[in-house]
């Protein structure tokens, strides 16, 4: 920078804008670049399944009007992106109503795999439904299961 004033027959003045100039353009490049790339890492990360893509899937799968009930981390998003009447299933009367939903008509069971999901569910889905798909984890959500109730 010093040397295009100097170039330019800049005065001193004029060599130190030039200079401040040389300077602020350095930092901000310096700045821009890191920061440029932890944008495009970020966002080429947030590819993958989302909630949207699960209620497209169940779109599919679940006739309307159908019983639907959703472990906590999957119910509420699917009432936000889907059906707003699915059935959230608390980790402490899961089984219980579960229980009741295979005494009337069948129903479907949307398991999220996060941290909400009761221990014992797996176990008790293998043994009284099917499961019809899974959805890989992505970026904003770690998994989703449906399954679908034998009923009577």
């Amino acid at each position: 920078a010093v040397a295009l004033a100097r170039r330019l027959r800049l005065g001193a003045q004029g060599r130190a804008r030039v200079a401040g100039a040389g300077v602020a353009v350095s930092l901000l490049v310096a700045w821009s670049l890191p920061v440029g790339a932890g944008l495009r890492q970020y966002y080429e990360s947030r590819h993958g399944f989302d909630w949207r893509t699960v209620a497209g899937l169940l779109d599919a799968a679940i006739p309307p009007g159908e019983p639907v009930l959703a472990t906590v981390g999957a119910g509420y998003p699917l009432r936000h992106y889907w059906r707003p009447e699915v059935e959230v299933l608390e980790p402490e009367t899961f089984r219980d109503r579960l229980d009741a939903r295979l005494r009337s008509r069948p129903a479907w069971v949307v398991v999220h795999m996060g941290w909400d999901r009761p221990a014992e569910l797996d176990g008790w889905l293998e043994r009284h439904a099917v499961r019809v798909a899974a959805i890989p984890s992505s970026w904003s959500q770690p998994g989703v299961q449906v399954w679908r109730l034998r009923g009577r």
